[in-house]
């Protein structure tokens, strides 16, 4: 079985960029290619949920049960996630430490450069390990992160780690993963495009496969290691631009010059000091493992433990004491003292909780006058206020349907009905007795039309010329609309020439009459008139004026943030890496199996 999964060593590099890089590009970039790699199976790359490099057939699991080797959670059962190479039982399912609004998962992260010490040939770069073919940024390489936290590929920067329960094998940890939610996740887009924002965009670079050590770009294959004139000393080839690669070892002392304007993160020879990885400097590290509350903590400070529930460490007594608390005002009784947590401690002001319909007044419940809606209350009726005592002004109007209030009595709600709902010639009767209402119906049976108080049936000759008029014998008027010349339409009692343009018109293609069919274009552009000669139409770039920030993407000539489907970050500047790869450098590279 080995032996089969690790058979095909290529597989394809597909970025999507979605970034407004000028007015005449498209407004969003695919990016696709081929790196040579090891251990992919079916050409995907792909590592969801950290799935890690395949194993054997089965594999020994947490509880000493054997596990399914896996390249994916498509690979594993239901309640499973791929955790490095095995399926493994979904850590978020036993514990979710996500909040309500995001989506819980787990990944399998590196604790070690899986990089040093490897060293890979001319035009190659090392990816968690393992040498591909083309010249990639690499953030995590020879960054080494103290104990608890971990080197994010997106940012290159130690972040903290949420420890999760699975076996991920040596020098990596379990992670948990809060994802937020993204509107593409429920849109469904077809091979040739993805999600951007909830919408999907066509995707140039779908179908295109480029050679070794290229991606493609805007439908365009891009050399990774092509830079003209070389890099100077110093310096190297990343994704055609020289850069400067840091020189920081394995065992670089904390604050050694990277050889790229920056400091090393590394050890500290005194002891008792640690590489404060956010500046790289050697900083006390205070020691207050096992120590007491108010201890002192090795740097000149006092340790400051946690206490438990309701109790905090002041430093200055040595000693955990209750924690003080004030409970709200809406939570006590109105009037009743407000008391704190700790008895030794004391809350300003009172209570001012009351029943329903009550309010707290003078540190006393009281009744909360209210006066209902007079549209809930009968006509001529009083409005009787919710408290003894206080009074509502004016009287109710609620009468039945059909009905008015008026003068405090219910009456009759005059209405007329329409001229169209009553037979041609016929008075219009009001609801009401006594009420009028004016003119007469104009209802005729289909075909006719009422003139004079009577239905009649109007007639036009079949071929009246356009531009002639003559009486339709019922009060109208028939106008003509017949021209003899094909291809010709009367409008304003002339013939003139008919614009054709039919469905799936080209943007400029002549309609027949000397004008121009605002017609399509190729994706990316859209049918504009020319400014210079009116009546001409032309495809152009949908462009954003001023380009569009970071973070955001020109669409439709508007500037739009881009969200990452799957909950992904967005890489860089401006990209969403697919399935099987991931935010390196600002660039997206496969996952190694």
């Amino acid at each position: 079985m080995r032996g089969s999964l690790l058979s095909a060593r290529r597989f394809s590099l597909s970025i999507v960029v979605l970034a407004a890089l000028a007015p005449w590009l498209l407004p969003s970039l695919g990016c696709s290619g081929t790196l040579e790699g090891k251990g992919d199976r079916d050409g995907s790359a792909s590592t969801k949920d950290g799935g890690g490099k395949p194993v054997e057939d089965s594999s020994v699991g947490l509880d000493g049960s054997l596990g399914k080797a896996c390249f994916n959670r498509d690979d594993c059962d239901e309640g499973q996630l791929c955790l490095g190479g095995i399926c493994q039982p979904n850590p978020c399912l036993t514990e979710n430490p996500c909040g309500d609004d995001d989506r819980c998962d787990a990944a399998c992260v590196a604790l070690v450069d899986p990089c040093a010490g490897v060293d890979c040939p001319e035009d190659n770069t090392c990816v968690d390990g393992e040498c591909i073919a083309g010249c990639l940024p690499v953030t995590c390489r020879g960054v080494n992160c103290p104990d608890g936290e971990y080197c994010d590929r997106s940012s290159g920067q130690c972040a903290a780690l949420s420890p999760c329960e699975a076996e991920c094998g040596a020098g990596n940890a379990c992670h948990y993963e809060c994802i937020p939610p993204n509107p593409c996740d429920v849109v469904s887009c077809d091979e040739s495009q993805f999600c951007v924002g909830g919408e999907c965009l066509d995707n140039p670079c779908f179908g295109i496969t480029c050679n070794a050590g290229s991606f493609c770009v805007n439908g365009v294959c891009t050399e990774t290691c092509n830079c003209d004139p070389d890099c100077p000393a110093g310096k190297a080839c990343v994704v055609g631009e020289c850069k400067c690669i840091p020189t920081c070892k394995a065992d670089a002392a904390c604050g050694e010059d990277n050889g790229c304007g920056g400091k090393c993160f590394g050890s500290c020879e005194e002891d008792g000091f640690s590489c404060n990885p956010k500046n790289n400097k050697c900083e006390c590290a205070p020691q207050c493992e096992g120590k007491a509350c108010g201890d002192p903590d090795g740097c000149g400070g006092k340790c400051k433990p946690s206490c438990g529930a309701g109790k905090v460490c002041d430093v200055d007594k040595a000693a955990c004491v209750c924690a003080p608390s004030c409970p709200g005002a809406g939570s006590v009784t109105c009037g009743q003292d407000i008391v704190n947590t700790c008895p030794d401690e004391s809350c300003s002001g009172k209570g001012t909780k009351c029943p329903g319909g009550q309010k707290c007044e003078n540190n006393t419940c009281v009744c909360n006058p209210s006066c209902p809606g007079a549209g809930s209350v009968t006509c001529g009726a009083a409005i009787q206020n919710t408290c003894p005592g206080e009074n509502c002004n004016g009287t109710g109007t609620k009468c039945p349907g059909g009905q008015q209030c008026s003068n405090g009595m219910c009456v009759c709600k005059p209405s007329c009905p329409s001229a169209g709902s009553v037979t041609c010639g016929e008075a219009i009767q009001n609801t009401c007795q006594g009420a009028n209402c004016p003119g007469s119906g104009t209802k005729c049976p289909g075909g006719q039309t009422c003139n004079n108080g009577a239905c009649c049936t109007p007639s036009c000759p079949p071929d009246l010329a356009c531009g002639q008029s003559v009486s339709n014998g019922c009060g109208g008027t028939c106008n003509g609309s017949k021209c003899d010349q094909s291809g010709y339409e009367c409008k304003n009692k002339e013939c003139v020439c008919k614009p054709v343009c039919l469905p799936g018109a080209k943007c400029g293609d002549s309609d027949g009459c000397g004008g121009e069919c605002v017609g399509s274009c190729s994706t990316g552009f859209t049918c504009a008139e020319d400014k210079d000669d009116k009546g001409d139409y032309e495809c152009v770039a949908k462009i954003c004026d001023g380009g569009c920030p970071c973070g955001k993407t020109c669409s439709l000539g508007e500037c739009v943030p881009i969200v990452c489907g799957g909950g992904k970050p967005v890489c860089g500047c401006g990209v969403c890496c697919p399935a099987g790869q991931s935010c390196v450098g600002g660039a997206c590279v496969p996952d190694i199996q």
